[in-house]
């Protein structure tokens, strides 16, 4: 029998001692975990180029715009907060939609955290870096250079599978953008 990995081991008992928060419907008959939300956007651009950001302690690893849900927000709200929190009030951008949802360990008192990626087109406006990405690098990266795995992704857990999935669904936009109705009363626009 292998020997489990240290650091799940670790974490796995760390989880063991920590009780999740839960919640009760005001009827009382339903009782619903508790977890914590991280919103990512990765925002592509006409050139099939994903704007991506480089910590100022962490020259040359790559990440999205990322943060936590806060209390009240709906998802999309928390998204387009985080993007104007990290890239400027100047950003104009489009939400297509969200392209995955999954749950991880963030660390060993947050083991169960659900992670929400929402692929988004950008429209107009100068990036300047704000927040928690305050005075951070940013470029605009080919997808096809992240997917060939010439660039380091950090966030999403150095994963860059949904890079892939993100184009397709910006492609699929672009191609049915013609058949988009507009309503006067909708502004989907940040």
């Amino acid at each position: 029998m292998a020997e489990p990995d240290s650091r799940k081991e670790a974490m796995r008992k760390a989880s063991s001692s920590i009780e999740q928060p839960q919640m009760t419907s005001s009827s009382g008959d339903r009782c619903f975990s508790c977890f914590p939300v991280a919103v990512l956007a990765i925002i592509l651009n006409d050139n099939e180029q994903a704007l991506m950001l480089s910590r100022v302690n962490q020259p040359d690893q790559w990440e999205v715009v990322s943060g936590a849900l806060e209390a009240q927000e709906t998802v999309l709200e928390g998204v387009l907060r985080e993007i104007k929190e990290e890239l400027g009030k100047e950003i104009q951008v489009r939400p297509l939609g969200v392209i995955h949802a999954q749950s991880f360990s963030f660390d060993s008192s947050i083991t169960n955290m659900i992670s929400i990626i929402f692929v988004v087109k950008y429209l107009a406006g100068e990036v300047q870096p704000g927040g928690d990405m305050a005075n951070c690098s940013f470029k605009w990266i080919s997808v096809s250079d992240i997917l060939a795995g010439e660039i380091e992704i950090v966030v999403p857990q150095r994963q860059i599978w949904p890079f892939e999935r993100a184009l397709e669904a910006s492609r699929l936009w672009n191609k049915t953008v013609d058949l988009q109705v507009e309503h006067p009363s909708t502004n989907d626009q940040v």
